[in-house]
């Protein structure tokens, strides 16, 4: 089982909270999901946003009323009107409806503006949460529907804390400086995000302790995928490689690909430079990041 699954806190007290007002505030908004207005989450990735927002959802018990959409891979309108409208008008059971808009940052800039006019409309009945990384991507009207709520990364001490108590869950002999030494490259090599730190914990475990902790024992199968691509580019491999790339992981996609550009496009490096370049602007506005990787990968295919 992965361990980022396994310790995933499941309910408000398992959760490891940052601030004071921003607990405060949730367990109101619990208690009385109708008299508050919609929430946003905002922060980093890897820092628990959709972990809290599920959270949200066991609370309130709402079962078939309650409905996750990863805006990521669904972005337009067709989703607003197909899923969110014919679920808001659909018949319930508890007398409330929660939407859980997982990277909300990806529905695209039509997507948003309908939301506006569908929020508005079920307001009776129908809460939304919104999770993203980049607020800036909201358009302001959105915004100004919901509490902004900035979910902070742990302090890295707190980080480094967790981490250890998942190896000493995990019977891993952390007694010894070495062991020590090797967890803090964990933390070092992926702060601040927990779900990748736990992952490389994971990876370093073997027999009940810490092996070494280095950069390529920590990469996920889409970077080692990534490199391996060039040698013999083709188009069905590229697909096949965006699909397995988490979209909140796709801007770390391009810093591996300019990181490695030297080796992969020698002579060409320059002109593969501009392209990720151009690519990783236009992931930063794309309603649908997928097909920009896409469209990068086979422009770069070109150059070898």
């Amino acid at each position: 089982m992965l361990w980022y699954e396994k310790y995933r806190p499941s309910t408000l007290d398992d959760y490891v909270w940052t601030n004071e007002d921003t607990t405060v505030k949730l367990e109101a908004w619990i208690d009385d999901p109708i008299g508050h207005p919609h929430l946003l989450l905002v922060g980093p990735t890897g820092t628990g946003k959709t972990t809290l927002a599920k959270i949200i959802r066991n609370h309130l018990e709402l079962g078939n009323d309650c409905k996750f959409i990863p805006a990521s891979l669904r972005s337009g309108v067709d989703t607003i009107r197909e899923e969110i409208v014919n679920f808001c008008e659909a018949g319930g059971f508890s007398g409330l409806k929660l939407i859980i808009m997982d990277e909300a940052d990806r529905l695209s800039r039509d997507a948003q503006e309908m939301m506006r006019n569908v929020i508005d409309r079920y307001h009776e009945d129908v809460r939304f949460i919104f999770t993203c990384n980049n607020a800036d991507k909201i358009i302001a009207p959105l915004q100004g529907r919901m509490w902004v709520i900035q979910i902070e990364a742990l302090n890295e001490e707190a980080f480094t804390d967790r981490l250890f108590d998942i190896a000493i869950s995990e019977e891993i002999n952390m007694s010894t400086g070495e062991a020590q030494e090797r967890l803090l490259t964990i933390v070092e090599q992926n702060y601040p995000n927990m779900r990748k730190a736990i992952s490389g914990l994971q990876w370093s475990a073997s027999g009940g302790e810490l092996v070494d902790a280095t950069p390529e024992g920590h990469q996920a199968e889409w970077e080692h995928a990534l490199i391996d691509l060039w040698p013999t580019f083709n188009t069905a491999k590229a697909r096949a490689l965006v699909v397995s790339i988490r979209p909140d992981d796709f801007e770390y996609a391009y810093r591996v690909l300019y990181e490695n550009s030297e080796t992969l496009f020698g002579d060409n490096e320059a002109k593969a430079v501009v392209i990720i370049a151009e690519h990783l602007f236009r992931n930063a506005h794309a309603g649908l990041p997928d097909i920009t990787m896409c469209a990068c990968l086979f422009k770069l295919g070109n150059l070898r």
